[in-house]
Formats: C-alpha cells, sequence, structure tokens
C-alpha cells in the first residue's frame, strides 16, 4: 500500500483500523456499540472522535509492541535470534533493506493518520477541545519515533489530500514543531474550559479520561524530546525555554506507566496485548508470531547477572537451570531448550497485560538526566535515578526493597571493573560518571518496552559504552545501524521526494 497516497487511503483507514480494533476495544461489553450510528443508515461524515481515539490508541499499541520494535531489540543487545536458525544477514550481518520493518513507517502513517482525523474533526468544536489537545499529542508522540528512526520524513504535506506525492520536511524543522504542538495541546487542557466534554473515561485506554495525567504525558514526551537535542547546538537554550517552571509533578511520577488497554484479553489474536501475541502465545495457544525466534542475548544476561539483579528473571524465560542468552551472530548451534526466550512476565505474562508506551521509570530517568544538565532546578538527579531504578523493578514485578538493601550493603565495590559506578549513585562523584550511571540504569530498565528510547540514548551519547556489534563472520560494521532504510510503500510511490544517500551509516539530525 502507498502509505501517503492520502486521497486514496484517508478514506479508508479509519474504517480499517476500526474494524481490526472492534474485536479488542469491544471485549469490554457495552464498550463498542455497532448499532450505533446504525449501521443501516448512511455513513456520517465524520466519525465521533471518542470511537477515533481508541483505535488510534490501540493501533499505536500494535505499532510499538507489534513486532515494529524487535529489531531495536537486537540493536541494544536485549534480544538475538535463535541459534537454531540459520543467521539471518538482516541482523547478523545489518544488512537491512527497505522491508525491513517497515512497519515502524507505514504503520506510523496509518495512526497518525487517525489522529489528525480527529483533529479535523475537532479543529472548530470548542466543545471538543480535549480530544483536539490528546490528538496533538499522540500525533506527536507518532512522529517523533518515525524522525528518530528515518530523520527527514513526510510532515508538513503528509495529510494534505490534494497532494499525493508529499515533500520530506527537514528533521530538525520537525521537532521543533512538534514540541511546539505539544505547549499548544498541554494549553488546551490546562483552558479547556466549562463547555468542553471531558474524555470519555471508556473509550480513552490509555488515561481512562484522567486530563492530569494527560498533561504529565505531554510534558513527559517535551522532556524526551528535549534531551534528545542535548548535543545540537541550541539543545541547552531549547531546554532553559521549554523546561522553565516545570517540576516532578510536572511529569509522569511513580506507578504512573502510560499503559494502554483497550481491554485485552485471550479470547482472540487480535484481542491480545500485541507483544505477548509477538513473543509468547496465540489465542489458540500455540506459540506466538516470533516466540522460536527471538532469544535472550548474552550481552544483557551478562549484565542483570553480573550485579545480581533479579530484573533478569522477569525480563527472560527462567529455565530450570536459569537464564542464558546468546551472542548476535554466533556460528554456535544452540537448541531452544538451553537459551531463554524473550518472553518473561514482566511484558508477556498475559495477554491481558497493558502495552506501556511510556513507563515512569523512563520519566524518572530523564528527570535526572535534566537535572545532572543542569536543566531542570526542581528536581534531584539523584533522587530521580533512584526512583527510575525502583519504577523499573515495580513494572517488571520484581521486588525492589530487598535489591536496595543488598545494594546499600555490599555497594558492588569491584576495583577492577569499577562496577558500583554502573549500579549506585553514592558511588558516583563526577559529573561524566553520574550521566553514565543514568543512561545506564536507564538502558536496563528499558529492556523490552522502549527499545527506542535506548537506541536515541546510545546514538545520542555512546552509552552503554561496550554496546557489541554481531560477531557474524560476514558482518562489517563497526557500530550498530543508525538508523532504518526508508520503505518500499515510499521508493514506488513517492521516490522522486525520498532522499537521496540514506543508508545505515546515516546520522539522525541530532547525533553529534
Amino acid at each position: 500500500m502507498n502509505t501517503l497516497n492520502i486521497a486514496k487511503i484517508k478514506q479508508v483507514f479509519l474504517v480499517m483500523l476500526l474494524a481490526g480494533t472492534i474485536g479488542v476495544i469491544g471485549c469490554k461489553k457495552g464498550t463498542f456499540d455497532i448499532n450505533s450510528p446504525n449501521p443501516n443508515a448512511p455513513a456520517p461524515s465524520t466519525v465521533p472522535p471518542k470511537f477515533t481515539l481508541s483505535a488510534a490508541l490501540a493501533q499505536t499499541a500494535s505499532l510499538v509492541f507489534g513486532g515494529n520494535g524487535d529489531i531495536l531489540n537486537v540493536f541494544m543487545g536485549y534480544w538475538t535470534t535463535s541459534g537454531g536458525y540459520t543467521p539471518s544477514p538482516v541482523y547478523a550481518a545489518y544488512q537491512l533493506t527497505s522491508g525491513t520493518a517497515s512497519g515502524n513507517f507505514d504503520d506510523a502513517y496509518l495512526a497518525a493518520g487517525n489522529y489528525q482525523s480527529i483533529i479535523n474533526a475537532t479543529n472548530t468544536d470548542a466543545t471538543q477541545v480535549n480530544y483536539k489537545a490528546v490528538a496533538l499529542i499522540m500525533k506527536s508522540f507518532i512522529f517523533q519515533r518515525v524522525v528518530d528512526l528515518y530523520n527527514n520524513v513526510p510532515y508538513s504535506q503528509a495529510f494534505n489530500s490534494s497532494n499525493l506525492a508529499p515533500k520530506y520536511d527537514d528533521a530538525a524543522s520537525i521537532y521543533p514543531d512538534l514540541i511546539a504542538k505539544l505547549d499548544t495541546a498541554i494549553g488546551y487542557l490546562k483552558n479547556a474550559g466549562l463547555n468542553a466534554l471531558p474524555l470519555d473515561k471508556k473509550y480513552d485506554v490509555l488515561f481512562a479520561g484522567d486530563l492530569t495525567k494527560w498533561q504529565k504525558f505531554a510534558n513527559t514526551l517535551k522532556l524526551k524530546m528535549v534531551m534528545r537535542l542535548s548535543k545540537t547546538a541550541n539543545g541547552p537554550a531549547l531546554a532553559a525555554t521549554e523546561l522553565a517552571g516545570l517540576t516532578p509533578g510536572s511529569f509522569l511520577g511513580a506507578g504512573e506507566d502510560a499503559g494502554i488497554n483497550p481491554g485485552y484479553s485471550a479470547a482472540a489474536d487480535n484481542q491480545e496485548n500485541p507483544y505477548y501475541l509477538d513473543v509468547n502465545s496465540t489465542a489458540s495457544g500455540s506459540g506466538g508470531l516470533n516466540r522460536a525466534y527471538w532469544r535472550a542475548c548474552a550481552y544483557s544476561v551478562n549484565f542483570y547477572k553480573r550485579f545480581n539483579d533479579p530484573r533478569l528473571y522477569n525480563l527472560y524465560e527462567n529455565k530450570k537451570s536459569g537464564v542464558w542468552g546468546l551472542d548476535l551472530g554466533t556460528l554456535v548451534v544452540a537448541s531452544n531448550d538451553s537459551i531463554s526466550g524473550v518472553f518473561g512476565t514482566a511484558y508477556a505474562g498475559s495477554p491481558k497485560q497493558s502495552a506501556y508506551i511510556l513507563p515512569a521509570a523512563e520519566s524518572f530517568f530523564l528527570q535526572a538526566e535534566a537535572a545532572a544538565r543542569g536543566y531542570l532546578s526542581g528536581v534531584d538527579a539523584g533522587t530521580a535515578y533512584r526512583a527510575g531504578v525502583e519504577e523499573s523493578f515495580n513494572i517488571t514485578g520484581t521486588q525492589y526493597a530487598a535489591y536496595s538493601t543488598r545494594l546499600s550493603a555490599d555497594k558492588f565495590m569491584d576495583s577492577v571493573n569499577a562496577g558500583a559506578k554502573l549500579v549506585d549513585w553514592s558511588a558516583v562523584t563526577s559529573a561524566d560518571d553520574k550521566l553514565t550511571l543514568i543512561i545506564t540504569q536507564k538502558w536496563a530498565a528499558l529492556n523490552a518496552v522502549d527499545p527506542l528510547e535506548a537506541y536515541g540514548d546510545y546514538r545520542r551519547l555512546g552509552i552503554p559504552s561496550n554496546l557489541p556489534v554481531s560477531i557474524a563472520p560476514q558482518n562489517t560494521q563497526t557500530h550498530i545501524p543508525y538508523r532504518l532504510i526508508y520503505p518500499t510503500s515510499e521508493l514506488s510511490y513517492n521516490a522522486a521526494n525520498v532522499p537521496a544517500g540514506a543508508d545505515i551509516n546515516s546520522k539522525i539530525f541530532w547525533m553529534p
């Protein structure tokens, strides 16, 4: 499908999306009344925003966790391919093509198009301003992902039905506009007025109509984007402007993980949590779509083992012999009986689990880095760092108290490997060591749940500094890919506008 042939798809993508998610959203009785509007009556000119919102949020969860992020888990040393398969050149030698993980582009534009339809439908209706605000926030969320993976992309003309070949905008101009959109959305939510309709909590399958959490989510997303720009020339100045006056209470806090759940269940494949379906099991009980293919990577397994980090046993399959990983690109044949799968209980323990698109742990680590850089005057970096670690333990279902007590007792004082500096805030003093600790533990916390954020940190800061590349003999890369390749849909239908010369070694604009 031509993702950006808007004149052809804009009338069908919403209908297709609603049809595809009606089973998921409908598993809560009364959530999606198929007789309202009357199916025998002429189709209305617009779909009620609450229906579009629930469908678009479900599509967003599928975008993030339905397999599109698998390759990022491989890049970041969380996952590898099964030793029972012939090594794929895509992963073992980084031979990415226009078909590799293309859903990160194509599916993203479908989801963004649905949020744009809400914006269009509510643009002049003051009573629907809350729906407009959340649509702006989520559209910004989608485009931040697309830019971080592809750099220059269609943006300003992407949903213009009179232009079937939209231009590619400079990524450096897209980010500021997304941040401005977030500011606008936050303003809408704060000043909606008494006539504004509240978000229907039944159809807001992210925050159940809680406008305060939507504002915190928007601020946290803005913080994420501001930190992406920390190595650019105008990054510090932008931070001073955009983060002024924000406090810890401005961002997602303890227990406020942003998780989408339209009523996931085991009733059918398309009603399961998309990550569960990808790596664990289908509704019929057979292996998930990629359960046998993805295995634990030795790099991350060894990291958790080094520090006796109990998150290991909830992130990966815990076999009778423990958790075991495999190096990416190894030619050693290792059966799935000996190497752990990636269907740990943290995020793939049940088909009913929420799909977390921005966990609270990430919010705290972002605050910790911003405070360490002097960007957030009202936040203590050490306090935010410790909260980030604790929230990571909480969301993965791991006991933090015992681990924290043991950490305080032995402090992992490893004079050879400087182990304490990778886990213990009290062991670091220099600014560089604090940054390394924050980003290293953030990497440890984002395993499987937000590999794109960890991927962004690595490309921006080079942390973890010893992140491995594939050891396959045919691999000639000295570092992991910097970006994905533009998809076949664009090369087929919008080739005249696709930037020339973009390959896996081309940098995203915010990279140093």
